[in-house]
């Protein structure tokens, strides 16, 4: 759209001054959560759901978000692919855990197409109808999933729905891309070759 290269020294510009805002905003959401832990057990109010966030686990979890991250972009992999199964195993709350990562999905998404429409690559039918139906799928499922609680009152099945979740993607990301491959090989494009940075 606005027509940068990849390898420019705006679009570096652009990276640096996102990663500083990324790490000031790190610090400052680690320093909030260690001081609102701090008052929740001086007064004894701290949850099942909080006890695995403690000085000593902070530097696990904060290198756990990061590989996740890195591990989600060069995958194109969606936020609660990784999160999900990363916070159920950390003992997190199942309700909790669906939350997160759908805010968490928002800003990888948000980041993802913000790249693609500085490069000039967003393809603006296609992510309004996309934006459109999971807009609706969100509402149907949060739903669903009150309902269900409301009925049964076991977080437990939102875990299984995360992981039913997880094994659909898992499908479709295995089926999309043997069919790109078989695509490309078809047109006589080396599949072991990748893209230039710049």
């Amino acid at each position: 759209m606005i027509g940068l290269s990849t390898c420019g020294w705006q679009s570096w510009s652009i990276l640096a001054v996102f990663i500083i805002i990324c790490a000031i905003t790190n610090f400052y959401n680690v320093k909030t959560i260690l001081s609102e832990l701090a008052l929740k057990e001086k007064f004894g109010c701290l949850h099942e759901s909080e006890k695995y966030l403690t000085r000593r686990n902070l530097p696990f979890l904060l290198g756990l978000a990061f590989i996740s991250a890195f591990i989600g972009q060069i995958f194109g992999l969606g936020g609660g692919f990784i999160y999900g199964p990363m916070l159920l195993m950390l003992g997190v709350n199942p309700i909790v855990v669906s939350s997160t990562c759908l805010y968490l999905i928002i800003f990888s998404g948000g980041a993802s197409m913000f790249m693609f429409l500085v490069f000039g690559k967003l393809n603006w039918t296609y992510t309004l109808w996309l934006a459109l139906f999971t807009g609706l799928g969100v509402i149907l499922g949060l739903f669903v999933i009150k309902r269900v609680m409301k009925q049964y009152k076991r977080p437990s099945l939102v875990a299984f729905a995360l992981a039913l979740a997880i094994i659909i993607s898992i499908g479709f990301s295995i089926f999309g891309s043997v069919r790109s491959l078989k695509v490309q090989v078809a047109n006589d494009i080396d599949i072991m070759q990748g893209d230039p940075i710049c």
